[in-house]
C-alpha cells in the first residue's frame, strides 16, 4: 500500500491531464482559425466591387494603359479565385482534421472513466482495509479482515489493469495527435505553395503590359482630337445652294 500515493498520480491522471490540455488547445485553434477564414471569405465578397471599378476605368484609358489595368483586374480576379480555393482547402485539410481529433479525444475521455472508477474503488478498498486493521485486537474479526484484504487486492488488480491500458492509450493518442498535426502542417504548406504559385504565374503578363505603357499615346490622342476638331464641318444642303 506504500505505493498507493504514487499510483494515484499515475498514468491515468497524466493521460487525463493530457486530454484536457490537448482538448482546450485544439478548441481554441479551431475557434480562432474559423474566425480568420470567415473574415477572409468576407474580404473576398467585398473585393468584387473593386475589380469592377478597375474594368470600368480601363474603358476610358489609352490603349496600352487600358491593357495594363485590365490585366491588373484579371490578376485580382485570379487572386480571388485562388483565395477561395485556399479557404476551402484550409477548412477541409486544417479545421476538419482537428475536429476529428477532438472526437477521438472525447472517446478517450469516456474510456478513462473506467480507470477513474477503478481508482476510486481502490481508494475505498484501502480505507476499508485500514479500518479493519486499525481495530483493537479484541474487536478484529479474521473473516472481515480477510474479506477487506481480498477486496483491496482485487481493486488493486483492476486498477493496475486500467492503468496499463491507459498507458497504452496515451502512447497511441500521442502518436495519432502528432501524425494529425504533421499532416495538417504539410497540407498548409502545400495549400500556400499552390496559392502563391498560381498567382505568381499571372505576374509576367501584367509586367509585360506595364512595360508596354507609353506616355506618347497621350500626345497621339491629343493630335487625333485636334485633327478631328480642325476638320471643316460638312455643309448642309441649304448652304450648298
Amino acid at each position: 500500500m506504500s505505493s498507493l500515493k504514487d499510483k494515484l498520480s499515475s498514468m491515468v491522471d497524466s493521460f487525463t491531464d493530457l486530454l484536457h490540455i490537448t482538448g482546450d488547445g485544439i478548441q481554441k485553434i479551431i475557434k480562432e482559425n474559423k474566425q480568420f477564414l470567415d473574415s477572409e471569405l468576407e474580404a473576398l465578397e467585398e473585393s468584387e466591387e473593386g475589380i469592377q471599378t478597375l474594368k470600368e476605368y480601363a474603358l476610358n484609358e489609352t490603349p496600352s494603359l487600358k491593357k495594363a489595368v485590365e490585366s491588373l483586374a484579371t490578376l485580382f480576379s485570379k487572386i480571388m479565385a485562388e483565395r477561395s480555393k485556399r479557404i476551402d482547402g484550409l477548412r477541409y485539410k486544417f479545421i476538419t482534421p482537428l475536429e476529428e481529433l477532438l472526437v477521438v479525444k472525447e472517446k478517450k475521455s469516456e474510456e478513462l472513466k473506467e480507470a477513474e472508477k477503478a481508482k476510486k474503488n481502490l481508494e475505498k478498498a484501502r480505507k476499508s482495509l485500514q479500518k479493519e486493521k486499525s481495530k483493537p485486537e479484541e474487536k478484529k474479526k479474521p473473516e472481515k479482515l480477510q474479506a477487506a484484504e481480498q477486496a483491496y487486492q482485487q481493486a488493486e488488480r483492476n486498477y493496475n489493469k486500467e492503468e496499463s491500458e491507459a498507458g497504452v492509450a496515451k502512447v497511441t493518442f500521442n502518436k495519432e495527435r502528432i501524425r494529425v498535426f504533421k499532416d495538417i502542417l504539410s497540407n498548409i504548406v502545400n495549400i500556400e505553395e499552390t496559392y502563391h504559385k498560381n498567382i505568381l504565374d499571372e505576374i509576367p503578363d501584367l509586367k509585360a503590359k506595364i512595360n508596354a505603357i507609353t506616355e506618347e499615346e497621350a500626345e497621339e490622342e491629343l493630335t487625333e482630337s485636334k485633327e478631328v476638331k480642325d476638320q471643316p464641318a460638312e455643309k448642309t444642303e441649304s448652304e450648298s445652294q
